[in-house]
């Protein structure tokens, strides 16, 4: 059963005669299913980061500033690229503002006093960086995302590469440690700088490209994970810097300070890795075979991050995607990557307070993005926390009740409030709530409040820490609690808003049920909860209904209304699915037999058929359409995600 959402006059005012309007049904502020009461929260990992590294499979880096870094250790290393194949781009990198606020990934060149070459391999490093640049962007292109590396640069766009003198035996794979420590003693320890080191030493094999990092086994989303607070070091040959290397190794490294691979991920290995070939972060890092690798992606992912989207890496995972990474730490969520490609990007027109966009009805959703957004003078921090990219909105709530916005859906970390006041002054708003990390949405927020009818509510969204890029915002009823609908899904909406007022009962065990068949039954006792339970003048009488049936209440008023009749045998047929045809029928009956429809055209819809008034009715308002062979299908049975989302969209 199709649906759209212009308004239908006639419906409309059928059912507000029948105490069924909108304004009526949405604002009953009805009780919630006891299953879905409250949504669980998606567990999120450990406490805190492990610190005990061997305990968990790793080797102990350093202390800095008081914490223990845990490293994988000295990795096997890259072959060169061979003659014939196809290397990294280097089509250059992206700058972010002043190039030096914020998280940034600074490069470093690290050598003993006796020898500095920084002169001459500082041009092969920028070209690392922008192969680098590349092997994440690209990989974010396979979920339809964008990642691009924050950069340490100077305001002119110009990559910044330290210049570091430490004691030889500092420089050596073997002495991580030392090297860490010389970089802290010279205050290279910002907790906004993951750093990525080549090391000069000629302990290096010449035929690889070898290298290791720091990484925190830590599982929890949001910005206590540590990967994802603290500094981070990975260190590389000066090897790497050779024309026959492309920049894979270094991409690997700087994805293990940014919290690739955790534990307990599907395709995870003991140390820090995966078993899905071929993938820039899988291989058998066990020491004795005793990883099992799996060929699941082709070669030509072995410059790519996750080839299968459900380890450490999706930048573009949809609202409500599931799999392991939904509620544990995703390496795309880093602060240290950009969602957006940096531009000139005009402001957008909301950018500003007193343009805000105006969203209308009681639920909808919309994409924008905040990209070129900027700050106004006076204007209030969502949760208290730095963002910078901010757009506003104003809806004016059309009935009183229940109703959440959330940014579910969106590309980059946001920050979320509502208030009330006028668009013409910053120092008017009254907060009404605000959201950064939401239990249910991870890095994404949501507001949930009671509207009142005429009310103007004024919506700030933000990317949290200047994050710009793909918005989303939706707003309707609050969400439903039940486990087996799963965060936007088509009929969510829907869903949200039959639960919380009341008008479907959840199915035995506390789920929703959304691909199970509606009954008559069922069906006429929704309807009759949307028309606020009346009572009917008197009781029906059916051959196949006991007196003591908990459905004869809305029965009685369903047969008062003209709704249903019974069967030539006296019977009602309650557990009988309820077909499309026969939902056209009750809705045009409930709408008042309209006349006067054009000619549905369906192929299986005789014009002389019984049924034929409703089905061109319904067709004419847009409740339904054709299959792609030209038929209606008046006998197939409707479930009940189908008749949530025809309803709902009736009292919207």
């Amino acid at each position: 059963m199709a649906h759209r959402t212009r308004r239908r006059t006639a419906l409309v005012a059928a059912l507000t005669a029948l105490a069924l309007g909108p304004v009526a049904v949405l604002g009953v502020a009805a009780p919630v299913p006891a299953s879905a009461s409250a949504p669980a929260s998606a567990p999120t990992g450990p406490a805190e980061a492990s610190t005990d590294c061997a305990a968990v499979g790793l080797e102990v880096a350093a202390v800095v500033d008081g914490t223990v870094l845990c490293t994988t250790g000295p990795e096997p290393g890259d072959p060169a690229v061979e003659a014939g194949a196809v290397a990294e781009a280097s089509s250059g990198i992206q700058c972010y503002g002043d190039g030096a606020s914020g998280a940034r990934v600074q490069l470093v060149y690290a050598h003993p006093p006796s020898l500095n070459r920084l002169a001459s391999l500082e041009p092969a490093m920028r070209t690392r960086a922008a192969q680098m640049e590349s092997i994440f962007d690209a990989s974010a292109a396979q979920t339809g995302g964008r990642r691009h590396i924050r950069w340490a640069t100077d305001p002119n766009c110009n990559l910044q590469v330290l210049d570091v003198t430490v004691d030889g035996s500092a420089l050596p794979s073997t002495n991580f440690t030392a090297l860490i420590n010389a970089l802290v003693a010279k205050g290279h320890s910002d907790p906004d700088r993951k750093y990525v080191i080549w090391a000069e030493t000629a302990n290096a094999n010449p035929s690889l490209c070898s290298g290791l990092a720091t990484l925190w086994y830590d599982t929890r989303t949001g910005e206590e994970n540590w990967n994802d607070a603290k500094t981070g070091y990975a260190r590389l040959d000066e090897t790497c810097v050779r024309s026959v290397f492309d920049g894979r190794t270094e991409a690997h490294e700087l994805m293990h300070t940014i919290g690739g691979v955790q534990p307990g991920a599907p395709n995870a290995t003991p140390a820090g890795h995966c078993r899905d070939e071929a993938d820039r972060m899988c291989y058998d890092d066990d020491g004795a075979g005793g990883v099992s690798m799996r060929s699941v992606c082709s070669s030509a992912n072995e410059l790519r991050f996750d080839c299968g989207h459900d380890d450490y890496f999706y930048a573009n995972a949809p609202c409500g995607a599931g799999g392991w990474l939904a509620s544990r730490w995703n390496s795309a969520d880093s602060r240290w990557l950009e969602a957006v490609a940096a531009s000139a990007a005009p402001a957008p027109a909301n950018d500003r307070l007193g343009a805000a966009a105006s969203l209308t009805g009681y639920s909808g959703s919309l994409g924008t993005t905040n990209a070129g957004a900027g700050l106004e003078a006076g204007e209030p921090s969502p949760t208290g926390k730095p963002g910078g990219r901010s757009l506003w909105f104003r809806w004016t709530a059309p009935v009183s009740g229940p109703v959440a916005f959330d940014t579910c859906g969106s590309d980059v970390d946001t920050l979320l409030a509502v208030s009330t006041g006028t668009t013409g002054s910053m120092t008017g708003l009254a907060p009404v709530g605000a959201s950064d990390d939401d239990s249910l949405l991870g890095r994404q927020s949501r507001v949930t409040f009671t509207a009142q009818a005429g009310t103007t509510y004024l919506v700030q969204v933000d990317g949290k820490g200047g994050e710009q890029g793909p918005l989303a915002l939706r707003w309707g009823a609050p969400h439903h609690g039940y486990p087996d609908v799963a965060l936007g899904a088509w009929y969510e909406a829907a869903v949200n808003w039959m639960a919380r007022f009341d008008l479907i009962d959840p199915r035995p065990g506390g789920g929703f049920g959304p691909k199970t068949k509606m009954t008559r039954r069922e069906v006429v006792n929704v309807l009759w909860r949307l028309a606020d339970r009346p009572s009917a003048r008197s009781t029906a009488t059916f051959a196949d209904v006991p007196a003591t049936a908990w459905y004869l209440p809305a029965l009685s008023w369903a047969v008062e209304a003209g709704l249903v009749k019974p069967y030539p045998d006296g019977t009602f047929h309650p557990g009988a699915t309820v077909k499309r045809g026969h939902l056209a029928d009750m809705l045009w009956r409930l709408a008042g037999t309209p006349a006067g429809s054009p000619a549905s055209g369906f192929s299986d819809v005789a014009s002389t058929h019984k049924l034929a008034p409703a089905i061109d009715w319904a067709a004419a308002e847009g409740l339904v359409s054709p299959y792609p062979d030209g038929t209606f299908r008046r006998k197939k049975a409707l479930t009940r995600q189908q008749i949530s989302v025809i309803l709902f969209d009736l009292a919207s």
